[in-house]
């Protein structure tokens, strides 16, 4: 069991996080009957307060905690190095901590500085809004940035990723150019998946067939994404990376085949680090001011932290802002979206579902797989290992059920198809589990706004037999998706004989997915 927090302790006494840490920290402006409260809670919880949790309510360490995805490479020491500014001049420290592009290691991260520093500044792109929230001290200021939408009313700082890749491709398309292929960043990051989404959408508009190679935001991935096209052959005009790192990657790799940059091939990367200008030819980037949005969430945490401390000790606020604003500085409001209004009471929920209803769209459609069956091969379908004499050859794991839902959901959102994202020539790919697939195809579901509502899956064989094994592949397809196991359905029927699946010589899956996403999506 994870060890309990000042808000478990709030939650159970039914009081305010603030006023259970000054019930615990022996304030005098506490009721009787109300500490007592806290303290019970407070034992029945097992609450431990950090050593120094006392002594930072009362004085301040002088110190800021940053967690970043890593501490390797050009952006971040950017990023570091507008921030090691701002402190410098403040008489203060930074406290680092690198997270390896890993959740977990973010989260205990947050653990780690309780009660040591200030404030924070968290970028994690690659981190659940819900789990981040939940780590996040409620008495510790904090700015993220580049995280995901949270509800806790934290102060943000975002880069418009989406935007920003759409003006690359704008660019790019005003030169000349036309089969513009994207090295995307990792799934499950917002950055990339933001960039991603605007690529995506800009080759639309520009009535242009999108294509996308995979990377990891890394040098070398860029270097392996142009010899994945260079060896498929695929014919491309320009290539836009998703990070100036893979896009100098890409640069190196087509020189070395002997393409002209930007003659034959152009290159455009994002983000504008140093090293952009310096390689030849210099390389074509959309910058965002790393340094300087380093700077920008120290100067905001540090007022933050000042609001913090000259707000009275007997007073409960709302939020930050109510803080910010009572210390003199003025809060700019930036209307959002009404997806991430807060349910705090019963009638919220209804309110929340007439919203919804209102500015959802429904949307559906199909996807269609088939694979040979094999001997010396292992059979998987729907995400389930399933014991036959054969098995199924083809891409990855060439799990048709996984497959056809993959193409149905990619479907929904105009995003192409598994061949588009996965290409079957990429070796990368070799022998890859398919529900990486799904859960890429889910992620940019969701990534465009979306909820996955319903998915609807036929398999077509004569053997193996599908009763046996059903309910483990609905819980497996609804655990990828995250949803009830109620809401994906299952169904086999055979050919009759007739056909490559009649005479059992392979499997084909049909399946329909249905989503709800807004309608200007």
């Amino acid at each position: 069991m994870a060890n309990a927090t000042i808000r478990d302790v709030a939650r159970v006494a039914d009081v305010s996080v603030a006023s259970a840490s000054r019930a615990l920290n022996g304030r005098d402006n506490v009721r009787p009957e109300l500490r007592a409260r806290v303290e019970a809670a407070a034992a029945q919880l097992g609450y431990v307060p950090h050593a120094g949790a006392r002594s930072l309510s009362l004085s301040r360490t002088g110190t800021i905690g940053v967690v970043l995805p890593d501490l390797h490479g050009e952006f971040f020491s950017e990023f570091v190095r507008g921030m090691d500014r701002e402190v410098s001049s403040r008489g203060l420290h930074l406290l680092l901590s690198n997270m390896h592009a890993d959740p977990q290691q973010g989260i205990e991260a947050l653990r780690a500085m309780r009660g040591r520093v200030d404030g924070l500044v968290v970028m994690a792109p690659q981190v659940d809004a819900d789990a981040l929230g939940s780590h996040l001290p409620a008495s510790v200021p904090a700015i993220l940035v580049n995280c995901a939408p949270n509800q806790q009313q934290r102060a943000e700082l975002r880069v418009d990723n989406a935007a920003g890749a759409a003006a690359m491709v704008e660019h790019l398309v005003a030169g000349g150019r036309r089969a513009i292929v994207h090295i995307a960043g990792p799934g499950g990051n917002i950055d990339a998946e933001g960039r991603r989404r605007g690529y995506v959408e800009a080759m639309a508009r520009a009535g242009l067939e999108p294509r996308v190679v995979e990377g990891t935001f890394e040098q070398p991935s860029g270097a392996a994404a142009v010899q994945t096209l260079l060896g498929q052959g695929d014919r491309c005009d320009a290539i836009f990376a998703g990070n100036d790192m893979m896009a100098i990657g890409a640069l190196v790799a087509l020189r070395e085949a002997g393409i002209d940059v930007p003659g034959e091939i152009a290159l455009a990367g994002f983000d504008d680090v140093p090293l952009a200008g310096l390689v030849s030819p210099a390389l074509t980037t959309l910058r965002i001011g790393i340094a300087e949005v380093g700077a920008r969430a120290i100067v905001r945490l540090a007022d933050l932290i000042a609001a913090h401390d000259a707000w009275p000790p007997d007073a409960e606020a709302t939020d930050d802002a109510q803080m910010l604003r009572a210390a003199g500085h003025t809060v700019a409001l930036v209307e959002g979206s009404p997806m991430l209004d807060k349910i705090t009471y019963p009638a919220d929920f209804a309110s929340a579902e007439a919203r919804l209803a209102g500015t959802l769209v429904s949307r559906s459609a199909t996807g269609f797989d088939v694979h040979r069956l094999e001997a010396g091969e292992e059979l998987w379908l729907g995400g389930v290992l399933i014991p036959h004499d054969k098995g199924l050859s083809g891409h990855s794991d060439a799990d048709v059920a996984l497959h056809a839902i993959t193409d149905a959901l990619l479907g929904t959102i105009g995003a192409g198809d598994i061949g588009l994202h996965f290409p079957p020539s990429d070796p990368q790919w070799k022998d890859a589990r398919s529900d990486q697939f799904l859960a890429h195809a889910a992620g940019l579901v969701r990534a465009a706004g979306g909820i996955v509502d319903f998915v609807d899956l036929t398999l077509m064989c004569e053997a193996p037999k599908i009763g046996p094994h059903r309910q483990a592949m609905r819980e497996r397809i609804a655990e990828i998706l995250q949803l009830p196991a109620a809401h994906v359905s299952v169904k086999a029927t055979t050919t009759e004989r007739l056909g490559f699946t009649g005479r059992g010589e392979g499997v084909a899956a049909q399946a329909c997915a249905t989503i709800r996403i807004p309608g200007q999506a």
